[in-house]
């Protein structure tokens, strides 16, 4: 028996659009056991067994293999369509489940480029993969990143809205096109947000999270989400986005979390939507294999 934990995952925040990346205490395990029959199958995400058997088949198939009969338990905290990663969460299981079945004949970045072709974008493989907070880049098909060191005083208040909202459908939405100086801004705000969280000066991280590209094309989908981020600033929050494509809204703080969090719900249910808040701890450890004693 062997059990896969991966952490979820809060992509973007803010103006790191398809790099920055937060791993989250909330996690998708699966375990194999060694009893060979049909998988038996209980995940929250309608999709989630055959998006992990779809990575799982990559792997062996690189192999030279079938996927092997097992019994397969699979559970998630992570919410599904939520801005939180957990299709990556799935894809990074399936992967490092794999390998491991196979003795690990392939390397972390052969896996990170296959689960770069399944989920299409790196920003929440990589704090899958390698906890903390990540940034990533993509050059011919293969995705680096660097893990970079945070401070520990930092809690995440994610605010989750009673609707999905398909990663899909909040890519078609995004700009074709964008402004020189506009790029030129987002990349001073995101290089900004990183190194607030390094070194723990974030007396400015909220206006470097403050994103004029994606999040305004965005806002139509997501109802209230300008006053959430809003509310979460004025209560005390030292950085607020929307998470990854959404509709879920991340903010970062050093206390107050209750006090933030029930605003930026009072502010979702101003806009007619239901919400929970989940107050969280960084995950630093990425993906883990995790084996009975």
């Amino acid at each position: 028996m062997v059990t896969i934990r991966v952490p979820a995952s809060s992509a973007n925040l803010g103006t790191g659009f398809d790099t920055l990346g937060l791993a989250l205490q909330l996690y998708l395990s699966v375990t194999a056991y060694d009893t060979e029959g049909r998988a038996a199958l209980s995940f929250a995400e309608p999709d989630g067994g055959d998006l992990l058997h779809q990575a799982m088949a990559v792997v062996f198939s690189q192999a030279g293999l079938p996927v092997p009969k097992l019994k397969l338990e699979i559970k998630s905290q992570i919410p599904a369509g939520k801005g939180l990663g957990s299709s990556a969460a799935v894809i990074v299981a399936g992967l490092y489940l794999a390998n491991h079945l196979l003795s690990y004949p392939f390397s972390e970045q052969q896996l990170l480029n296959w689960a770069l072709a399944l989920e299409g974008h790196p920003d929440n493989i990589a704090p899958a993969v390698a906890g903390g907070l990540t940034t990533a880049m993509v050059l011919d098909g293969e995705l680096f990143y660097q893990k970079v060191s945070l401070q520990d005083d930092l809690r995440v208040i994610i605010a989750v809205p009673d609707f999905t909202l398909p990663t899909g459908e909040a890519r078609r939405v995004l700009p074709e096109k964008v402004y020189w100086r506009d790029c030129v801004r987002h990349l001073q705000q995101a290089c900004f947000v990183m190194q607030s969280l390094a070194t723990g000066d974030y007396r400015h991280l909220a206006r470097a999270m403050d994103d004029e590209i994606v999040q305004p094309a965005r806002q139509s989908l997501i109802p209230g989400l300008k006053e959430v981020i809003k509310t979460a600033l004025q209560r005390g929050a030292l950085g607020a986005a929307l998470s990854g494509a959404g509709p879920s809204v991340i903010a970062l703080a050093d206390s107050n979390w209750e006090y933030i969090g029930s605003g930026m719900q009072e502010a979702f249910r101003d806009a007619g939507c239901q919400s929970r808040c989940l107050y969280l701890d960084i995950d630093h450890q990425g993906v883990q294999i995790i084996k009975p004693y």
